[in-house]
């Protein structure tokens, strides 16, 4: 166990939420370390002696031991799964981090192909537990064991905001908010007050940070831009004043690493650090600009307490030589800002539903094809399948991506858009499109009866699939969140579900084949194809436009806008029933002038 907050063993079972995992090296084997919100405050887990895993095929073992020579701390053993291929495989393991490392790197070298070896083992070990989030912590034989759990968080939260010179070689104030506390610290000379504390230079105003920290035991920083710049600040003006910033609940410092596209992310044991721009955009909200002047005055109504916010770097300079407490209350102002924001986005809940879905890391950036193998690899290891390798299915065939019709040019009147709700998750769901159902459907003696035709040659096995399955439960879901008007989970599983296309169909990533992405994508050509064909012939309306999941049918300039609305519930019916029942729940939506969605009336029929 670690030495602060650990898991005492005479208590039961606890409950909790995940907040930051580690991995390291000692002396008996890779340790796990998972830090955890519980109902009484934070504590860590260490799970000890573990092993690394990835996967070899068996044909190139012989090469794998030639290459690994001289090389300890690993072991080879025979495991009863294949690759989409059918073609068995074996597993490595490694006791500590090191070796593992310096084992990818002498099989890559030497052209072996390696199978989840990527995979960080402190994921792994969640992700074959179907734990997702929410987790219970248990004692079994004096040893701590993780299992799934239904815990929903309480978090304790601090914004934070710093004001710097215009090159940032000086910090000039920190501001922090939360519920508990609305607190300035800032550099040079002045008259403490309420809300208000002045250090006499950046080294003492940077330990007094680390102390109202460990104060407050904040479990999430929150900020604007606030890895890119307030915690690179914070670790530079650290660095160059030799006192590292010991922030994690371990007393260890704050770790700052940045990737080779540019993106920075900071690393603290036990805390996590979420920017609100990376989240808001995560969460598919848009804008024009992502600034928190711009956010916040259209999300807010309200905006920074400054007036030139254009020239908002020489308006700090002057405040803080000549009215140090105004400058106080426009830094506490950022802070509260980004505050409001998360709040009313209901971002944390956002953030925590997505978590409680897919198994990713609250401050975890994108992760589509992380989500994806959270809940697929775990299922797919029960089929008896490892991935593949990145990128290795087939490419070079003709697999467009979404359906766009040849427009007819002209302004029109009354216009019936009917959208298919979504189209994509709605195909692989009912045709089966799935990595291990491709895999089993392809198989030498595979039953006719149970299988299913794709494109490009791909067939899919009716009875032995994952996805389909993943996206009905989600679905069930959704349907279910939208009924108790939980929108964070209704927009969490919404961008989940329509992720499954584009982790099929992106060569970056493990599962990329143009025979499901095709498999998709003319899928859909087809339907609208048929629906417009449909509503052409049965119906003798005109398809003006049609765009990946959506057809324009324009009913007549002179057409009764009372009867529209009648009129595209005989088209819903119709279509459902004739057409595309396998992918029916189609939306109708109204719009009596032209094609101007952002300013005509609306109106949506499920």
């Amino acid at each position: 166990m670690s030495d602060a907050a650990s898991f005492p063993f005479s208590l039961p079972p606890i409950p909790g939420f995940l907040l930051t995992r580690q991995q390291l090296d000692q002396a008996e084997g890779i340790c796990l370390r998972y830090w955890i919100c519980g109902p009484e405050g934070p504590f860590s887990v260490d799970l000890p002696a573990q092993e690394a895993v990835f996967f070899i095929h068996d044909e190139q073992l012989d090469a794998a031991r030639s290459a690994l020579a001289g090389l300890s701390g690993w072991r080879l053993a025979k495991v009863a799964l294949q690759d989409l291929n059918q073609l068995g495989v074996s597993a490595l393991y490694t006791t500590s981090l090191k070796s593992h490392r310096q084992a990818i790197e002498r099989l890559q070298r030497a052209g072996i192909a390696l199978l989840e070896e990527d995979i960080r083992h402190a994921d792994r070990y969640l992700m074959e537990r179907f734990i997702q989030g929410s987790v219970t912590v248990y004692q079994h034989n004096q040893q701590v064991l993780l299992k799934p759990g239904n815990y929903v968080p309480e978090f304790r939260v601090l914004s934070i905001d710093l004001e710097t010179t215009m090159r940032a070689d000086k910090i000039l104030s920190i501001g922090l908010y939360s519920d508990r506390l609305q607190l300035v610290l800032m550099t040079g000379k002045g008259e403490d007050q309420p809300g208000l504390e002045f250090l006499p230079d950046e080294r003492r105003l940077l330990r007094r940070f680390v102390e109202v920290v460990r104060a407050e035991d904040p479990d999430i920083f929150i900020g604007w831009n606030v890895v890119g710049f307030d915690f690179r600040v914070l670790y530079q003006r650290a660095e160059t004043l030799q006192m590292p910033l010991l922030l994690g609940r371990d007393k260890q410092p704050l770790q700052l690493h940045q990737s080779g596209q540019g993106k920075w992310y900071a690393r603290l044991s036990g805390r996590i650090v979420l920017d609100g721009i990376d989240t808001m955009k995560g969460a598919t909200f848009q804008f024009e600009s992502f600034s928190l002047e711009y956010v916040s005055r259209h999300f807010l109504d309200r905006g920074k307490l400054i007036d030139h916010v254009e020239q908002r770097g020489d308006e700090i300079q002057r405040l803080y030589h000549e009215d140090k407490p105004a400058l106080a209350r426009y830094n506490l102002e950022d802070c509260r800002l980004v505050w409001d924001i998360f709040e009313k986005a209901q971002l944390l809940h956002y953030l925590v539903e997505r978590a409680r879905l897919t198994g990713l890391p609250l401050d975890k950036v994108g992760g589509s094809a992380a989500a994806f193998d959270n809940q697929y690899l775990p299922l797919m290891h029960r089929e008896g399948y490892v991935a593949p390798e990145y990128a290795s299915g087939q490419s070079g065939l003709d697999a467009p991506g979404g359906y766009v019709m040849d427009s007819q040019p002209g302004l029109f009147r009354q216009v019936l858009v009917l959208d298919f709700k979504s189209l994509y998750p709605s195909i692989i769901r009912t045709f089966k499109i799935d990595p291990v159902g491709m895999a089993e459907g392809l198989k030498e003696g595979a039953d006719t009866a149970c299988l299913v035709p794709g494109f490009n040659h791909a067939i899919f096995d009716r009875s032995n699939s994952i996805l389909p399955g993943l996206i009905e439960g989600l679905w069930q879901a959704r349907d279910r969140a939208k009924l108790e008007q939980n929108q964070p989970l209704s927009q969490a599983i919404k961008i989940i579900m329509n992720s499954f296309y584009g982790v099929l169909g992106s060569n970056v990533c493990r599962f990329y084949d143009q025979r499901l992405s095709s498999s998709i994508t003319l899928r859909g050509h087809e339907i609208l194809t048929r629906t417009k064909t449909c509503i052409e012939e049965q119906f003798n309306h005109t398809v003006i436009y049609g765009d990946t999941d959506s057809v324009f049918v324009w009913l007549g300039d002179d057409y009764p806008l009372e009867q529209a609305d009648t009129r595209g519930r005989e088209l819903q019916d119709y279509l459902i029933d004739k057409q595309v029942q396998p992918v029916a729940d189609t939306i109708l939506t109204f719009i009596d002038e032209g094609f101007d969605r952002l300013t005509a009336p609306q109106y949506r029929l499920f």
